[in-house]
Formats: C-alpha cells, structure tokens, sequence
C-alpha cells in the first residue's frame, strides 16, 4: 500500500493504475452487459476514468481543499492537455522519425503522463493563497 506520505508523482501514478483498471472495466461493463458499441464503450472508459481520476487526485495525491467546481473544469483541460501532447509525440515519433510503433507508444504514454502531473500540480490542484 501507498502511504499517505508517499511523494505526490508516486501516488499520481497509483491513481494512473486505478484508472486504467476502472476505465478497462467500464469498457468491457459497457461492450457486453449493455451491448455498447466500440466507440460507446471507450467514451464509458473515458468517462469513468476521468472521474475517479479527478477525485483521487484532488483528494489523495494533491490533498486539495478546492472546490469541485473550480477543479473540474481545469482537469479536463489538463486531460485533453495531455492527450494533445500524446497524439503530438506518437505522430512525431511515427511520421518524422520513423521510429518503431512501439517506442513511439512509450514516448507518447511518457509524455502523457508528464504534461498531466505537471498539469495537475500546478494549474488544476495548484495552492491557493
């Protein structure tokens, strides 16, 4: 288990794992129980992750007293941030430099998850004065 003290990146990543077993589980939840199609079903995943992400994040690894109105809305702008920056980083890798798909997916996943932390410490869950 991940104590409470653990530095915010570590328990950033924690959360990174939770979500990735909620939306898969969303996913499929979506795809067979309730006959969603493939783009219905991600959607779900997308949403579920979102959600609990912001939560855990606000509550555990930012421990942020803000609003959920006031951190919402900037969390998703981090999320789209993020992706924006993954999408950048695979094409790049795939169309410019012609790397292998593979190293280009873990540079775009590396990237991801940077621009979200620092998007997250310091622009959604950022210390109010």
């Amino acid at each position: 288990m991940i104590a409470m003290g653990a530095h915010p990146a570590v328990r950033f990543a924690a959360v990174g794992a939770i979500n990735t077993i909620a939306g898969l589980t969303a996913i499929v939840l979506a795809a067979r129980l309730f006959g969603a199609g493939t783009y219905v079903a991600n959607a779900a995943g997308l949403l579920v992750g979102i959600i609990i992400g912001h939560e855990l994040n606000r509550r555990w690894t930012f421990s942020s007293l803000q609003r959920r109105s006031s951190t919402a809305p900037r969390y998703v702008l981090a999320f789209a941030a993020s992706y924006l920056a993954n999408l950048a980083v695979l094409v790049a890798a795939q169309e410019w430099l012609a790397t292998h798909p593979m190293l280009g997916q873990a540079a775009a996943l590396a990237s991801y998850s940077t621009v979200f932390y620092l998007a997250c410490r310091f622009f959604v869950f950022r210390a109010t004065a």
